[in-house]
Parts: structure tokens; C-alpha cells; sequence
């Protein structure tokens, strides 16, 4: 039955009958720390709408190791005796099309701020009584960025979009979180929080929250052919598994395969909701759709919501030998939620080098969200570029010393005045990566002691090429807590400069051939 009613909808599609909606549908990259990641407003991960050719979550950033097809939040509940399941992406539920959307209203655009930064009015006016003091992270009256990437998305399951062909919401809208930092101890982490509220006129019974994920794991590099044949290629030896004591579903490339062995490995886990600890939680695992739950042709919300609530976990022994093309789903439940009433429900996506190295990963997590509710000793915030002045051969870059008046209240040594010194980092990708070309370093008890500048002149490169520069500040180490110096982002202070010569600098206009010889001088 379910194969029919996937079948019917992609005919009707293809007729032009269940085209996306003309909503306010965005994507961008999450890509503060080590992960690199597609984030969207239509409860989607990786994947964008079908149509992100090039890595959706790589891991760690510049490895071309690749890790999701796609990632949705699914939801299910009673309505009125009605099974509904409201899904974030295709394959799971009522049809191949996703049943999560923004509003066409400009607060549901997908909005990123970096900590420090002015909110507009409408993000502050629409998101802060949804978030601001409900069991979030965010305590005060008022949001404020938190993180190097904030990114915040509204979206809703009504179905009001005549595309859903047999999709019945229930009610629910859902204002979506995620905080990243691009320094160690937690730069293999993005946080999430989803703010669930139900906005329609029913209670919603036995409503569970779940995750539903489509495994596209491997290196890029090792497998030929066009971008999207490597991601079948890569596709075909992946595996999973959960570690019930993490609360963490596991994503791998299995050892072999024409794509090689990618060592490193990426979860999700569960950090906090509401009684957590003492509600029933599924993780199945399936190689090629099949979930091992009997469809019983019933209607695709039943099966989909069967297999959310069955309350197993597949063992990870038989899971880890499953290899193949993989999906699982994670779910948690179930709740009673009535009509204008909350969840508020937190997760990590955290990356690992190995499956031990993901577990400590996971361990910080769950103890910077829970314990330190991700209030913790930052680094000194990037300081202002105030000039780019382009020249000839080279770019002359100029900042402010606002880093060094930074104070960090929030470090077990007492040495609030932390900062150390500015780093120095170029690129020819806005993407990366990116090479240290310069440490200006206090000259004090730590560190190499070369001096602290706060101008910088790149010399050698060539006129009329983009040249990507980030200036990042660090601060001291903490002894008495064991850590290392922290260093901010390397994205939070990105500026693009051209070398050349400046307006009415120039030398005589010359004409030069196409294609260019390099071993003419077109000088003389």
C-alpha cells in the first residue's frame, strides 16, 4: 500500500501537481567548527530539496569526507483518534514530498548571527518570547547570539500547501536552534534546540519526536565519475549502530569498499527533554528502506509512526554487520501536548577522528549543554578589520585592538584579562583551508613572545586574484582547569581582498593575447 501511495504522488508530481510551495525556503552552511553542514528552515539536514551536489556534511572540514544524503526531524502524534507524522524530508510518512515549511513571512527566513552582533527587530520581536526563558539555553528577556554561527528557522507542519496530497498536520510549529564554535574542546559539536509548540485547536496524544537519517558515508576522493555517482558509490558499505548509554546514534563507512575506510565517524545524541531518562526510545536500522516493521498495508502515517514508537533499540552487534545502503531512525516518547503548550528538546551533531574519540566528543556535549548549559570560558571575540588597502603584489590588512580589553569572568584561574595574541590566516577559497601566515604573540610569560602588531602587509601575490583573509585573536591557558589556549573562529572575522594597483595608480595599458603566454614578458 505504501509503495502505491509513493508512486501515485511521484506521477502527480511529475504532471506538475505537487510542486513545492512558494514559501520562504532557504539553506546555509554551518561551518563554524570542524563540521561542515547544510542547515535549512524546512526541518532538514544535508540535503537541500534534493539538490546539494557537493559535500552535506563533511567531516572534518576539508577531508572531502562526506557523511549524510539527507537528515529530517519527523514528529508524530494522535489527533482525534488520527495517526499523523509530520516529516522533515521525503521517504517516511505520508509522502515522498517534505510536510515541514516556512511561512512566506520574512520572519521565517533562515537568520545567522555571530555572537556580539546587533538582531533585527523582526528575529528579536518573533523569536524571543519562543525562546528567551522556556527551557532553552537562552535565559534572558531578550535573544542575543550565543555562538560564532547562530542560526535560527521557523517552520510549521500545517497543511495548507496543495502539493500534501494526504498530509494531515497536527498543529505544530517549531522554532529551530543551532549554536556552533570553531575552537577545541568543542569545535566537533553543533548544538541544536527545537522549541515545539502546539498552535492548532486539539491535543496532540502520544506525540514522540525522532530523527530520521539517510547514510551517504565515505571519502569523495577515493570514488570516480560525476559528483553524484560518487555519492551512489559512497553510499553502498555504510553502517550504524547506538550506544544506549550516550543516547548516541552513530553514522560509519564500513571498512572496505571501492571508497576506502574513513576512519572518523559522526552521531547525533539526545542531550536533553522533558523526563528523558524514563520515556521509551526506538533506534531501528535499515539497509535499503526496510525497517524490519511489518507495513500491513496500512496508511503511510501508521507505518511511519509504527516505527517511531515500536520502542527498540537493534542491538549493535547485528546493526554494525548491516552494511549497505543505510538509513535509521531515532525516536523518543511519548508526550501529551496541549494545545498552546511547549517541548523544548536538545541535541548535538558531534564528530569524532574514531568511534572513542566521538564517545569523549559526545561526553562534552552532554556536559557543556547540561552542566554548563553551554556557558562557558570563551575566547577573546575577533578583532575589527578596519582597513583593506590593496596595492601592487600585495594587500596591507589593519585592525583594532578590541580583543585585548575582552574579559573572561568565566576562568578557574582568575586571569580575566586573558588575551595573548593575533593569528593570521589566508586562503584562496572562502571555503578553505586555510594557511597561518603570521602570530603576533604578548610579549609576557607565555608563548613565543614576538610582539603584538596590529597591521599586517601580504606580499608576493598576484594582481586581480581573490585573496580570503581572517585575523583571529587566542588567549592564555587555564591552569588550574588543564586547558589550552582558545582561539575564536576563523569565519568570524573573514574578509576578501585584490591585489592591484589602486584608481589612477596604474601602469600604461597594455594589450595581452588570449590564451596567455606566462613566459612572455607583455611589459616592454
Amino acid at each position: 500500500m505504501r509503495k502505491l501511495v509513493l508512486l501515485l504522488l511521484v506521477v502527480l508530481a511529475s504532471a506538475g501537481l505537487a510542486q513545492p510551495p512558494r514559501s520562504n525556503i532557504q539553506k546555509k552552511r554551518q561551518q563554524a567548527g570542524k563540521i561542515k553542514v547544510w542547515v535549512t528552515n524546512m526541518g532538514m539536514i544535508g540535503s537541500f530539496w534534493g539538490f546539494v551536489a557537493e559535500n552535506r556534511c563533511e567531516y572534518p572540514a576539508g577531508s572531502n569526507i562526506d557523511f549524510l544524503d539527507s537528515f529530517h526531524f519527523v514528529y508524530g502524534g494522535v489527533v482525534n483518534n488520527d495517526t499523523c507524522v509530520s516529516n522533515g524530508g521525503g521517504g517516511f510518512g505520508a509522502s515522498p514530498w517534505h510536510e515541514l515549511w516556512p511561512d512566506s513571512e520574512m520572519y521565517d527566513s533562515l537568520y545567522m548571527y555571530r555572537m556580539g552582533e546587533e538582531v533585527d527587530s523582526i528575529v528579536e520581536e518573533f523569536y524571543s518570547p519562543a525562546i528567551c526563558g522556556t527551557g532553552g539555553v537562552i535565559t534572558g528577556e531578550r535573544y542575543q547570539p550565543l555562538s560564532e554561527m547562530d542560526f535560527l528557522a521557523h517552520y510549521s507542519d500545517r497543511d495548507t500547501l496543495s502539493h500534501m496530497l494526504i498530509h494531515k498536520a497536527m498543529g505544530i510549529d517549531i522554532w529551530q536552534m543551532n549554536y556552533a564554535w570553531g575552537y577545541p574542546d568543542i569545535d566537533d559539536i553543533i548544538f541544536f534546540e527545537s522549541y515545539i509548540k502546539n498552535t492548532g485547536r486539539n491535543t496532540i496524544e502520544n506525540f514522540y519526536i525522532g530523527f530520521q537519517c539517510n547514510l551517504q558515508t565515505g571519502d569523495l576522493d577515493n570514488v570516480t565519475g560525476s559528483i553524484w555517482e560518487r555519492r551512489d558509490k559512497i553510499s553502498l558499505d555504510d553502517h550504524c549502530w547506538y550506544n544506549e548509554a550516550r543516547r548516541v546514534a552513530v553514522s560509519a563507512d564500513a571498512p572496505g569498499g571501492e571508497d576506502g575506510t574513513a576512519e572518523s565517524v559522526m552521531g547525533w545524541t539526545i542531550l536533553s527533554a522533558p523526563d528523558i531518562d524514563t520515556k521509551v526510545i526506538t533506534f531501528k536500522a535499515a539497509r535499503d528502506w526496510d525497517y524490519g516493521v511489518d507495513e500491513e498495508e496500512e496508511r503511510p502515517d501508521e507505518y511511519a509512526y509504527k516505527v517511531m514508537t515500536v520502542g527498540e533499540i537493534d542491538p549493535p552487534e547485528e546493526t554494525r554487520n548491516k552494511v549497505g545502503d543505510v538509513q535509521w531512525v531515532l525516536a523518543f516518547g511519548p508526550y501529551t501536548l496541549r494545545p498552546d503548550s511547549m517541548i523544548v528538546a536538545a541535541y548535538a551533531m558531534v564528530g569524532g577522528e574514531n568511534e572513542l574519540d566521538l564517545y569523549d566528543n559526545v561526553d562534552y556535549a552532554h556536559y557543556y549543554y547540561n552542566d554548563r548549559r553551554l556557558a562557558f570560558s570563551p575566547p577573546p571575540p575577533p578583532p575589527k578589520i578596519t582597513e583593506i588597502v590593496p596595492d601592487n603584489h600585495k594587500i596591507t590588512l589593519k585592525w583594532d585592538d578590541s580583543p585585548e580589553y575582552f574579559e573572561d569572568t568565566l576562568r578557574a584561574d582568575s586571569i580575566f584579562m586573558d588575551f595573548e595574541g593575533y593569528r593570521v590566516y589566508k586562503s584562496r577559497s572562502k571555503d578553505g583551508p586555510y594557511t597561518l601566515i603570521a602570530d603576533f604573540d604578548k610579549v609576557d610569560w607565555y608563548g613565543r613572545n614576538t610582539g603584538l602588531q596590529h597591521e599586517y602587509v601580504d606580499s608576493g601575490l598576484v594582481n586581480c586574484i581573490h585573496y580570503y583573509y581572517a585575523v583571529t585573536s587566542y588567549d592564555l591557558p587555564d591552569t588550574v582547569q588543564n586547558t589550552g589556549p582558545k582561539e575564536c573562529g576563523i569565519l568570524a572575522s573573514l574578509v576578501e581582498a585584490m591585489p592591484g594597483f589602486a584608481a589612477g595608480r596604474g601602469e600604461r595599458v597594455a594589450v595581452v593575447p588570449n590564451p596567455y603566454r606566462g613566459d612572455v614578458d607583455y611589459t616592454k
